[in-house]
């Protein structure tokens, strides 16, 4: 037990180094304890602690230096907020090629109620919704989680914009054409702190999302007689969407 002894006599100033609890424990004799304190840094308070006086004259000079820095910033071009430099993509993949950061690049807000993704596929080792290395757009949902391992949760009420004859399922990635999926190319995706957009190659149209406490779509369309926004209230990222897609064929739906 250790001594409830914490000052020396005559140096009421003196507290005990990790040397002398250790030996009043029993830990280490007396001897080993003096060594042990010995070689301890002991930085004085002055090393810790930068001290800085402050007076009138130079608070006024900090307070013109700091309104001196953002006004020379557009003067001298540079206007680029630190959100500017944000990435989202990096992190993004589930491939261990390419680190398996299964972080997921849609806009969010802190504490949002949804956190707005695009999807590049279903079920399997795809636990944020979307993979880098993936060619083709299965949707955008609502609901997300970065990097939560293996077997993803969440992708509910996926959504997703098309034109042309109606599917009843997204399709898998290596057979595209049999649902709603799209290709999609890296060139026209954008991914920023607060926006995503990507251009669905398929159906020429532009989709857009952005960070708010509820999320917001925007989808630009072509011309078309047949467009519409699908929506699949059933799916998640860790189902199976071979099942759905078995299910709409029993049903004759596909």
């Amino acid at each position: 037990m250790l001594s409830s002894t914490a000052v020396k006599e005559g140096n009421p100033g003196w507290e005990p180094g990790l040397g002398q609890i250790a030996s009043t424990a029993g830990i280490l004799g007396k001897g080993e304890a003096d060594r042990f304190n010995r070689c301890r840094l002991r930085p004085n308070e002055s090393e810790l602690f930068m001290t800085l006086k402050m007076n009138p004259r130079r608070f006024a000079g900090l307070s013109v230096a700091a309104a001196a820095s953002v006004w020379a910033r557009p003067v001298l071009g540079e206007t680029r907020e630190a959100a500017g430099f944000v990435n989202p993509l990096i992190g993004a993949s589930t491939s261990q090629k390419l680190g398996e950061g299964k972080t997921f690049p849609g806009p969010t807000t802190p504490f949002g109620l949804v956190q707005l993704s695009p999807d590049t596929m279903t079920g399997g080792d795809n636990a944020p919704g979307y993979s880098y290395e993936h060619t083709t757009m299965e949707g955008f949902s609502f609901t997300h989680m970065s990097g939560v391992g293996w077997c993803g949760d969440f992708g509910n009420l996926l959504t997703m914009p098309t034109t042309g004859p109606l599917e009843f399922a997204a399709g898998r990635s290596e057979h595209p054409d049999e649902g709603w999926r799209s290709p999609f190319s890296h060139s026209t995706e954008v991914a920023q702190a607060g926006y995503y957009a990507v251009t669905l190659e398929r159906y020429k149209i532009r989709a857009e999302l952005s960070a708010a406490s509820h999320g917001i779509l925007r989808f630009t369309f072509p011309r078309s007689t047949e467009s519409r926004i699908l929506q699949d209230l059933a799916r998640r990222i860790g189902g199976n969407l071979h099942t759905s897609i078995c299910q709409s064929r029993r049903q004759g739906r596909h």
